[in-house]
């Protein structure tokens, strides 16, 4: 009986079992194509998702698994209630004229009014009070002052102020008043100034 050249050693035959066991065969060929089966399993064995995400078919970007953070939801921003009626607002509520020397007077200053309402401002008086013995140290200048009787919706207007240094000495401190229509009203602005 002539044995295989392709085996180094003789099979050795277990009649108990009946298997048969072969010792230092040769290698079995694999084709190619088997070949690229094999790679690929393993490229797909080796691969692994980053952690707190699920792998989709494809390749295609993990998804987020309920665990991850959410997406913030921009707060609505709250649109300003419209005020009905009249309203008025004005651009200070006082004006300090410094030092100004006695006989003389200061450059006029602006208060602007301003109608925030919905509806047309009534200005029925624009005066100033608390002057010593009835003569204010603080004047209307009737040149600047733009604003009239009535004011629309969203309008604005100036109320020009000066100091008239002539009639005290020292410090002066009264008041603008401005009476309207609107429920705040009257509206003041303290006037300050120092005659030397």
């Amino acid at each position: 009986m002539k044995i295989n050249k392709r085996f180094s050693l003789a099979a050795i035959a277990v009649a108990t079992t009946g298997i048969i066991l072969f010792q230092n065969c040769a290698p079995a060929k694999i084709s190619s194509s088997e070949q690229l089966k094999t790679d690929a399993s393993n490229e797909d064995l080796g691969s692994s998702a980053p952690p707190g995400s699920t792998p989709t078919p494809g390749g295609s970007t993990p998804t987020p698994t309920p665990g991850s953070t959410p997406v913030a939801t921009p707060t609505p921003v709250a649109t300003p209630t419209p005020i009905v009626g009249p309203a008025i607002r004005v651009s200070t509520t006082l004006l300090n004229f410094g030092n100004v020397r006695f006989g003389t007077t200061s450059p006029t200053r602006l208060v602007t009014v301003t109608n925030i309402g919905s509806a047309e401002l009534r200005i029925t008086q624009q005066s100033i009070t608390g002057g010593v013995g009835g003569f204010p140290s603080f004047v209307r200048d009737s040149f600047e002052t733009t604003c009239r009787s009535t004011l629309a919706a969203g309008q604005s207007c100036d109320i020009g102020i000066y100091f008239d240094a002539f009639s005290v000495v020292g410090a002066a401190t009264e008041m603008l008043q401005i009476v309207t229509n609107a429920p705040s009203s009257p509206t003041l602005v303290q006037l300050e100034g120092r005659s030397f």
